[in-house]
């Protein structure tokens, strides 16, 4: 697509057409859906890059663990597509690879906290397992 600009140059407006890219989708965003084993089956998430915050409508400076989709518990639980993880139990989660063992670690102390900055708050969901 092109988007219309308007530029100032020595006092004379002009309008310029301006080709239109779409976001870059790297580094990777190494989508990890959790599997019927977890304490929270379904969950999807993936890693922060420029295409997931355009997708998602997130802050440039949005860095960490991205919720695609909660799964059933993780609803319960309170989690919403674009929720940004934190930290699961208090460890915090800067890649996607690391939800998996996190939620391992949960499940064998039977309960989990997941701290999420939902737009500009920042919450701790808690439940049992």
């Amino acid at each position: 697509a092109e988007a219309e600009v308007t530029r100032l140059r020595d006092g004379a407006r002009e309008a310029v057409a301006v080709a239109m890219t779409a976001a870059p989708d790297t580094p990777d965003r190494d989508q990890r859906i959790m599997d019927e084993r977890s304490p929270l089956p379904g969950l999807t998430v993936v890693n922060v890059n420029p295409a997931v915050l355009a997708e998602y409508n997130l802050p440039l400076a949005t860095r960490g663990v991205i919720v695609a989709a909660p799964g059933p518990y993780g609803a319960r639980l309170g989690l919403r597509p674009g929720d940004v993880i934190l930290a699961i139990n208090g460890t915090e989660t800067t890649q996607s690879a690391q939800v998996p063992e996190a939620l391992d670690i949960a499940l064998q102390q039977r309960g989990i906290a997941v701290d999420v900055l939902r737009g500009t708050q920042r919450l701790s969901l808690r439940g049992r397992l």
